[in-house]
């Protein structure tokens, strides 16, 4: 992936937080340094990005170094956290936007009124991450990228699998398996190739339904699986939600509510339902 839609990320993210309208407030000498040190530090340790937090109190960024978490506090006083080991979600080197990050962040900050505020950034995959804001109590949207995460709530119609598959788009990495619980989404990727800062992961994307400020992804070690790939360009939303629905009547449940639906790909797509004691699966062509 290339840099440019990273770089949309903090343009339409940001920029919608903004519309709320507050007045200036927020530490200018925290701002002026922003891009300097934000640019300097990964420059410096051409590493992973892990997140980035820019906040009243700090500015800070975290990488992944051989398997262990590297914090660095550059704002008000530089300085090398604590080494943390363990197995994270990091975006490939020299992708993270710093410009883009630190002029829409400018704005962001400088207009928010309240006295506490926050910018995060956090890896998700190599290449895609989520943005998150605060201006005081009011949170700004999520979002993957440019894309903006939006609630899921309901039943799986073909609309809303559309939504979801417009954001697995977005993670840059082939998908191994979908489970949609009752109030999450965990999405099992691919190995990502040996170039990777993650290709030791086993990562699982878990997506919130109702409240996808919570999304977030996480590391496994990486374990041989028989596992195959999903097509989801052939495997449309339409197709699931017909399979979703078969399998449903075949399981004799009436309604989606507090059911388990999982689609995975042992050599045949597989679509699987269950409430209870109740399952079916029914197989798809891809």
């Amino acid at each position: 992936m290339t840099r440019a839609p990273l770089r949309r990320l903090l343009l339409v993210g940001l920029s919608t937080a903004l519309a709320a309208g507050c007045s200036p407030a927020g530490s200018t000498r925290q701002l002026d340094l922003l891009e300097g040190q934000l640019g300097a530090s990964i420059a410096d340790k051409h590493a992973p990005v892990v997140a980035v937090v820019v906040d009243q109190s700090r500015t800070s960024v975290s990488y992944s170094l051989d398997g262990r978490i590297q914090p660095y506090t550059l704002w008000p006083t530089p300085a090398q956290g604590d080494v943390t080991d363990a197995a994270v979600v990091a975006l490939a080197v020299d992708t993270f936007p710093v410009a883009s990050f630190a002029s829409l962040t400018r704005d962001f900050v400088t207009g928010c009124s309240a006295s506490t505020y926050s910018v995060e950034v956090r890896a998700v995959s190599a290449a895609a991450f989520t943005t998150s804001s605060t201006c005081g109590t009011q949170r700004g949207p999520a979002r993957l990228n440019d894309t903006g995460l939006v609630a899921l709530a309901g039943d799986w119609t073909p609309e809303t699998l559309a939504s979801l598959w417009s954001e697995l788009a977005v993670l840059g990495t082939p998908i191994l398996q979908i489970t949609a619980l009752p109030d999450t989404v965990e999405v099992v990727l691919a190995e990502e190739p040996a170039t990777s800062p993650n290709h030791a992961c086993s990562i699982t994307w878990h997506r919130n339904r109702a409240d996808p400020w919570v999304s977030a992804s996480t590391c496994q070690p990486s374990r041989p699986s028989q596992q195959q790939v999903l097509d989801l360009d052939r495997l449309t939303p339409a197709t699931v939600a017909g399979a979703l629905q078969s399998a449903m009547t075949e399981a004799g449940l009436v309604e989606q509510r507090g059911v388990t639906v999982t689609l995975a790909n042992w050599g045949t797509p597989r679509l699987t339902v269950s409430r209870g004691t109740a399952q079916a699966s029914v197989d798809l062509r891809q």
